[in-house]
């Protein structure tokens, strides 16, 4: 079995969106632990605040077979792609992480940039694995987390 971590969002009835994907990648992994739910300011657009969580998982599925689902998802819970890399988001499920995999899959490279890039990723990943040791960098993500200097603030709700 192998450990997956994926990052939610939603700035759109951002509680009711993150629960039911919660609900949805459920039926389909064996969920471990999950972080507290974080609110941040939208990154790279005005607009509403954003809900945050990071979930782990267990499976036996393969990465792609991963991504299909959570892009299946995401469409069924009314997610448009548009051409905006930021925008408004109903839901977004990244996969942030599986197992210690490093490389890409399907346009997706693990681990998933974001974890250094976004502190509404990081902290949530910190709170559920913070000795785990990022795959590419070799430090742990508590370290991680502490030498980033993020900028943006964070409100955690729960």
């Amino acid at each position: 079995m192998s450990l997956v971590f994926f990052s939610l969002g939603s700035n759109i009835e951002p509680s009711k969106n993150l629960s039911d994907a919660r609900i949805e990648l459920s039926k389909y992994f064996s969920l471990k632990k999950f972080s507290s739910t974080y609110q941040s300011p939208s990154a790279g657009f005005d607009g509403a605040d954003f809900l945050n969580e990071v979930l782990c998982f267990e499976t036996d599925l393969e990465v792609s077979e991963v991504l299909k689902i959570t892009k299946n998802i995401e469409k069924n819970m009314g997610r448009e792609k548009t051409s905006k890399k930021y925008s408004d988001r109903n839901i977004d499920i990244d996969l942030i992480l599986y197992d210690s995999f490093v490389g890409e899959v399907e346009s997706t490279k693990l681990p998933h940039s974001d974890i250094e890039n976004y502190n509404f990723v990081l902290i949530p990943l910190k709170e559920i694995a913070g000795e785990m040791i990022h795959p590419s960098l070799g430090i742990s993500m508590k370290d991680l987390a502490e030498q980033k200097k993020f900028t943006n603030k964070l409100l955690k709700l729960d």
